[in-house]
């Protein structure tokens, strides 16, 4: 690819990434706004035909480079040290630790002989699937870019209902009770009758809706680009809202009668569940657009300032904090006494829950925002080099893969021997976890 295409693609990433737009977006009806918005998806559809192009090159030449990934593993690369808090540490002083090289980065695993996969069934919908499934007994919910919200018959991918909202929905939907919970960036939340799709009611926010919500105690959590985050009853009326410094990409999870939430002001935030009330917060050094997992006391999160850190779900102490190649804006997995977690540097991580020490990392070929799910011993996560990976949870070794044509940001969803995965090439796919027969 030409430095003129390099070019144009990254001013496309650029103008289609919501958080740059709505950075120089005029008011939000204004002719100005509407003009850029245009602007943006030219050059979103830009942006998919250069990144096409980009992997016609790379697979040409990918298979004198596969040599490299076929001998790659963690046992010939130092794995990094992470960083521990002062409750762990001789000396108390945190040390960064080196970042892993680009230069490592291999080709597409399916230049080099890895097993590709293909879908059982895909659900086309009318623009990018950035939302990731939830599944109850055999139904599946799903949002899409073009505003629509999807039940699916998990075996088959057949339609129950759509429910249209008035803007995009690229988190996971939530279900309790019978009712799905959507976000959607038409600053509203939703609850959807599960059976019917027909609407209960919606409650208008400050902001943007990129998050995931979350549903406990009779409460709806949802975060908003209006800094804010909501309690919302189950019957949708305001219980509680509190406010950071920052817009709230990162999905609220509720634990313990605590809420945790990250905020682009840089901080990790927990707050009472059932009155907003702050208990603590913890400072990165970037904006924490990842959500939480709670696990074994601690709490586990990623940041923008490059660290995957853990700290104390009580106190928000830092327990330690391990040093990627680039932004961690995905979350994470715990399966094992292992966390599982993606990188923009384009690397999966498998870290040791207690002490954050490397047990092996995973190349891929394009920004990991998805996050892992482990089931069977089996990590499955999606890339932006538009490929689905099964991850040997133990060894980190490639098991397969399955191509989508365009990014992956949606993180996966498995139930009954089937993985879910949505991607920018506007569908929701179903891959079997097992080899056919």
């Amino acid at each position: 690819m030409s430095e003129k295409d390099s070019a144009i693609g990254k001013i496309a990433e650029k103008l289609t990434d919501e958080k740059a737009l709505e950075a120089i977006l005029p008011a939000e009806d204004s002719k100005e706004a509407v003009g850029l918005r245009k602007a943006a998806g030219i050059f979103d559809s830009a942006r998919k035909v250069i990144a096409s192009a980009s992997a016609l090159v790379v697979t040409a030449g990918g298979l004198w480079l596969g040599i490299y990934h076929l001998v790659d593993s963690s046992s010939a690369k130092p794995a990094a040290a992470a960083t521990v808090g002062a409750s762990g540490s001789a000396s108390g002083a945190p040390t960064p630790t080196p970042s892993p090289s680009a230069s490592a980065l291999p080709p597409p695993p399916a230049a080099v002989g890895i097993p590709t996969r293909v879908a059982t069934w895909l659900l086309p919908t009318g623009d990018s699937v950035e939302s990731s499934a939830t599944i109850v007994g055999g139904a599946l919910y799903v949002g899409s870019d073009d505003f629509n919200v999807y039940a699916v018959v998990t075996s088959t991918g057949h339609v129950i209902w759509s429910a249209t909202t008035g803007g995009r929905v690229r988190a996971r939907p939530a279900y309790s009770a019978g009712y799905v919970y959507v976000a959607s960036t038409d600053h509203k939340i939703y609850a959807l009758n599960a059976t019917t799709g027909k609407r209960r009611w919606s409650y208008p926010t400050g902001g943007e809706l990129d998050a995931a919500p979350a549903v406990s105690g009779g409460l709806v959590y949802a975060a908003s680009l209006d800094h804010k985050l909501y309690a919302v009853t189950t019957a949708g009326k305001l219980k509680w809202k509190v406010t950071t410094k920052g817009k709230i990409y990162s999905a609220p999870v509720v634990s313990g009668g605590v809420v945790y939430v990250g905020s682009d002001d840089g901080s990790l935030y927990a707050f009472n569940a059932k009155t907003g009330k702050k208990i603590w917060s913890h400072s990165t050094g970037g904006p924490v657009e990842s959500h939480v997992v709670v696990s074994g006391g601690n709490v586990y999160f990623g940041s923008e300032d490059h660290y995957v850190y853990a700290v104390k779900a009580s106190t928000g102490h830092l327990v330690w904090k391990y040093r990627t190649g680039s932004k961690v804006t995905g979350s994470a997995a715990i399966s094992g006494g292992v966390l599982y977690i993606g990188g923009t540097d384009h690397n999966v991580y498998a870290l040791a829950t207690a002490t954050g020490k490397q047990v092996w990392r995973r190349p891929t070929s394009g920004e990991v925002h998805s996050t892992p799910v482990v089931s069977a011993a089996v990590v499955y996560v999606g890339s932006r080099d538009g490929s689905l990976y099964a991850i040997d949870a133990k060894s980190g070794a490639v098991l397969w893969t399955a191509p989508t044509g365009d990014w992956v940001d949606s993180s996966p969803a498995v139930s009954a021997g089937l993985v879910f995965i949505g991607s920018d090439s506007n569908d929701l796919y179903a891959v079997k976890t097992a080899p056919t027969n």
